[in-house]
């Protein structure tokens, strides 16, 4: 039997906080709304996300916007206009009649004068930037492909583009369009948490989505997955997930997964100010897993250490070497990069004492003294109009200094663009004069071409990952590499991939 208590045991409440929305969504057919997205999200459930972004903001600064993407009757605009007495309010809705729903809702609450109702489409927003954090919120509109205009099917593209996300599906639905809109316009600082049909989890199209929650693109900070056994919607037979997100922030902790099966752990899930008993994925890890439903199911294929057992470490995990700058000189760091956006700047292993001296692992304090990379955007035209001007005189600089000109500079998609390597659970030496290193990297560093990083190939957990480091750095030694020039011993990652775990 299907547990939606939460949902019929507020349904009373409900009705009477929105009896205006409720009576639209009686004169209209559900199958109707269903094809303009109109879905409207208990005010109950509402509450519970507010509880969540409260506990996402923790010491943090409030939000001094809250922007609530395709508004509907306004339940999430007006809970959020509540929540945060300071904060401006932007309602975004393109049907007439749910925002005169929505100006009525907020008259007679007394709050219509701290909210901006936009009769637009919420994918055409322009925000002007504010000295405080927005916060994204909301339901996002579920419109099959089918009932998706071209042109905006060419602006996702061109989005996913934009974002370094790779290439878009013209089959996905508009609440994916949404999101990645979303991170086009959000700004460093900023946060976010929608509500979604599940679907994106797994499908094909879903695969730009994920990217931009596994990278700091959208930065996923918390994943809510609800059980199909749970139905929070009472006129749409949907799976549901729910995801708290920092856009461009950086990745200083593991993403919290947790699944829900009940109102109960619903409740609990969204109010806690921590995981509990849920799993913390490094986004690293998201980023090499292909399908997300099963992920807080099981930690991983591998129940214990014994499974380990005479596996080759590559059947375990990816090595990738770091990416190579092309010019160090320009794209480290250091006075030419005084003017900046800060969300352009990475921490990041470019010398192998980094990690000779981390002891096993990297801290949050070590990796806040790393050198920054440079690494922009492959369009530019994504950041701010202050931005862009630091941006253009750098690159000025950097074209004078020679970098455009360079064979790695030439042979990437666009030479400014040093596309870094997503932050990897563990970071191994490349080649010295000694054993390799192999370093817990739990806070996010990116690394150059002097390492190798070390992604699982499904999600394990921190525990497990830090058993792994510490038996290869007991039993890893000279002799496992290949000498090379000077006494330098060389480890390539086909060599890394060969060794054998827990022989």
């Amino acid at each position: 039997m299907r547990d939606s208590v939460d949902v019929r045991a507020n349904q009373d409440a409900d009705q009477d906080e929105d009896a205006a929305g409720e009576a639209f969504c009686r004169a209209r057919s559900a199958r109707s709304r269903r094809g303009l997205g109109q879905v409207f999200t208990p005010p109950s459930l509402v509450e519970k996300m507010l509880d969540l972004v409260e506990a996402e903001i923790g010491g943090s600064p409030l939000p001094g916007r809250v922007v609530d993407a395709g508004a509907g009757s306004g339940r999430f605009a007006l809970a959020a206009a509540r929540r945060f007495p300071l904060a401006r309010i932007v309602a975004v809705e393109t049907d007439p009649e749910c925002l005169e729903i929505l100006r009525f809702n907020a008259e007679e609450q007394g709050l219509s004068a701290r909210i901006d109702f936009l009769a637009q489409d919420y994918c055409a927003l322009e925000l002007p930037r504010i000295d405080s954090p927005t916060l994204f919120l909301g339901n996002p509109p579920y419109v099959r492909h089918h009932d998706i205009l071209s042109v905006a099917k060419e602006r996702y593209a061109a989005t996913a583009a934009v974002l370094g996300l790779g290439r878009a599906s013209r089959l996905a639905g508009l609440h994916l369009h949404f999101w990645l809109h979303t991170a086009r316009i959000a700004a460093l600082g900023d946060i976010g948490c929608f509500i979604t049909g599940a679907e994106w989890l797994d499908a094909v199209y879903g695969a730009p989505l994920r990217r931009g929650l596994a990278s700091p693109v959208l930065g996923l900070s918390r994943l809510v997955i609800v059980e199909p056994t749970l139905r929070l919607f009472e006129t749409a037979l949907t799976t549901s997930a729910i995801a708290s997100f920092r856009p461009k922030a950086a990745l200083e902790r593991p993403a919290c997964v947790v699944r829900v099966a009940t109102s109960e752990q619903l409740s609990e899930s969204l109010s806690a100010r921590d995981c509990g008993s849920s799993h913390d994925i490094a986004h690293a890890v998201l980023a090499e897993t292909p399908t997300w439903s099963q992920l807080g199911r099981v930690e991983s294929r591998l129940s214990s250490e014994s499974s380990f057992i005479g596996r080759p470490l590559g059947e375990v995990f990816r090595v990738q070497r770091g990416q190579s700058t092309g010019c160090n000189a320009v794209w480290i760091a250091g006075s030419q990069a005084k003017d900046l956006p800060t969300s352009t700047l990475f921490p990041t292993i470019t010398k192998a004492r980094f990690l000779f001296a981390a002891g096993g692992r990297l801290d949050a304090d070590a990796v806040a003294n790393l050198p920054r990379v440079i690494d922009l955007p492959l369009d530019i035209a994504c950041l701010s109009a202050t931005e862009q001007d630091a941006v253009s005189r750098f690159l000025l600089w950097a074209k004078a200094q020679g970098a455009a000109d360079t064979w790695t500079a030439r042979h990437r998609a666009s030479w400014h663009a040093v596309r870094l390597t997503p932050p990897a659970p563990i970071l191994v030496t490349y080649m010295a004069r000694r054993p390799p290193v192999f370093v817990r990297n739990p806070h996010g560093a990116r690394h150059l071409n002097i390492a190798h990083g070390l992604y699982p190939k499904w999600p394990l957990s921190e525990t497990t990952l830090d058993f792994l480091a510490g038996w290869l750095n007991e039993h890893i030694g000279v002799v496992h590499g290949r000498p090379y020039a000077g006494g330098l011993i060389k480890f390539e990652p086909r060599m890394l991939e060969n060794l054998k775990l827990l022989p």
